[in-house]
């Protein structure tokens, strides 16, 4: 059985400052560190983010102290699979602000990216120290022990995550994938069939695939 579970890494989104929910990319003209930041989120929300970087830089530069705009241009170099600028950006993100919980939850994503497993977990137990009920930081530590051969951690943390957060299919995926290794099928396929109820196509596919003759 092919392990499909490396597909779902959990990195935290950005945050907009001051117009929550808007994604139009605002005109050219732009005199504050905010909008340049406002407009950097736009253009991640349509995926260009080459140019989010520019603006987050931008506003970087016309403030030095935005530590929501250093964590989240690390957010768009992860996801153009820059890990090394994504760690970077979150640590300068965490240095400014030492609880920023969704900082290290992405910088233990990049690291998990690069294979560095143990630098992973310790940046999702200093986000379970300041939050212990961060549903994703439980998932993605799962991920890390299971990379690392650990199983029983890992269904753990998966558990943890979906008695948390109920609504996580990429949890119960996880989940099933790691019971369906260890021979515990009934399970596994109670677990697939709950990710495809949740709408997770992949959980959909596994259920089918793992119950085919």
């Amino acid at each position: 059985m092919k392990a499909h579970w490396l597909l779902f890494w959990v990195a935290t989104g950005v945050f907009l400052a001051g117009c929550a929910g808007k994604e139009t990319v605002p005109a050219d003209d732009l005199e504050d560190p905010e909008s340049y930041y406002n407009r950097a989120v736009a253009y991640g929300m349509q995926g260009n983010y080459a140019r989010a970087i520019r603006d987050y830089t931008r506003a970087i530069e016309m403030n030095p102290l935005f530590a929501e705009a250093y964590y989240s241009r690390g957010v768009a170099h992860g996801m153009q699979g820059d890990y090394d600028s994504a760690i970077r950006d979150s640590t300068q993100a965490i240095q400014m602000n030492p609880r920023f919980v969704e900082a290290y939850n992405n910088r233990g994503v990049a690291h998990g990216m690069k294979g560095d497993h143990d630098r992973a977990i310790r940046d999702y137990n200093e986000a379970l120290v300041i939050h212990p009920r961060y549903a994703e930081a439980y998932y993605n530590r799962g991920n890390a022990y299971w990379a690392k051969g650990d199983r029983d951690r890992a269904i753990r943390d998966f558990s943890r995550a979906i008695e948390i957060h109920p609504g996580f299919a990429q949890a119960y995926y996880n989940r099933g994938v790691a019971h369906g290794m260890l021979g515990d099928h009934p399970q596994a396929t109670r677990d697939y069939g709950k990710a495809c109820e949740l709408g997770l196509e992949a959980g959909c596919s596994m259920l089918l695939e793992w119950q085919a003759p």
